[in-house]
């Protein structure tokens, strides 16, 4: 028995709810899917466009409740064990996505399939396309390598009373590091992430503009997680980097590098051939410029 549980915003959905059904109408066991749409400014879906499809069901929010507290409410609509996350603009790459988790569920309790990206070419999205196939989408081997490293909430699998013994923190709504901080969580309960080669497709992508600030909401959440000691150096790389220049005084250093430099960072992250390492250095200038008055 699975439920399929997806929020979604100002997205088409049905491609991925037509590819889901594919599957589950073969199935021997039970399944479920839930979407919940948090009030999208403009309307992809609507109820009508799943009518056809039986065990689907499609909720309309009139607020927008943010990204933990919809998929806490996914877990909380949902009447199966076994549960699977999945972005809206996912789509499966394996023909029996649902039944590997379901199979991999049997004996494993929190299980991450991994993310994939297909080929772009467009420069609009070079970043966020290079940040995905470099960071993003690495191979099983490679994840195998470091358990607790790639997880992210874009598509995994866990059983229901470990998910409601953690929930996303609804405290933060902006968008970064919910992810991690839910790893973080499963992690100190003493529960293992297991790695399988079950990837979905990471269908659409920011601009490079757009992607900067995801960035920089991502920075503000890290800071104020790390304020309320919820992430540490031993979670976030860029947390072990802050403290120990922190150490050397050199934090202001930083942000002043950062501040006279950001016309130079703008021209190669908004280019068609951006780099990895000026990205980096973005994020970890701008996390410098931050401080616990202004955030």
């Amino acid at each position: 028995m699975v439920s399929i549980l997806i929020p979604t915003y100002n997205y088409n959905i049905l491609p991925l709810i037509v590819k889901l059904i594919e599957e589950t109408e073969l199935l021997p066991f039970k399944t479920e899917i839930i979407v919940i749409d948090d009030a999208s400014t403009v309307l992809k879906n609507s109820n009508s466009d799943f009518s056809l499809f039986k065990n689907v069901v499609f909720i309309q929010l009139k607020k927008n409740i943010g990204r933990s507290r919809i998929r806490n409410r996914l877990s909380e609509i949902s009447k199966f064990d076994h549960l699977i996350f999945l972005d809206c603009d996912t789509l499966p790459s394996e023909p029996h996505f649902i039944l590997n988790y379901y199979n991999a569920l049997k004996e494993n309790k929190v299980i991450f399939g991994g993310l994939a990206y297909k080929p772009n070419n467009d420069t609009k999205y070079s970043l966020r396309y290079l940040y995905g196939i470099k960071r993003e989408a690495v191979s099983f081997n490679e994840r195998l390598k470091k358990k607790t490293k790639h997880f992210t909430t874009a598509n995994f699998a866990i059983k229901k009373e470990v998910f409601n013994s953690i929930k996303f923190d609804e405290n933060h709504d902006n968008y970064g590091h919910e992810d991690t901080l839910f790893s973080i969580e499963l992690l100190n309960k003493g529960y293992v992430i297991k790695q399988i080669n079950n990837p979905v497709y990471h269908l659409q992508l920011d601009t490079n503009k757009e992607y900067l600030n995801k960035i920089e909401s991502s920075s503000r959440n890290l800071f104020v997680y790390y304020n309320l000691n919820k992430i540490n150096s031993e979670d976030v790389k860029f947390i072990k980097y802050y403290e120990f220049i922190g150490k050397l005084h050199l934090k202001f250093i930083v942000a002043f590098v950062f501040k006279i430099t950001t016309p130079l960072l703008f021209k190669n992250l908004l280019s068609g051939n951006p780099k990895l390492y000026v990205f980096d250095f973005y994020r970890f200038g701008y996390l410098c410029t931050l401080n616990k008055k202004n955030d």
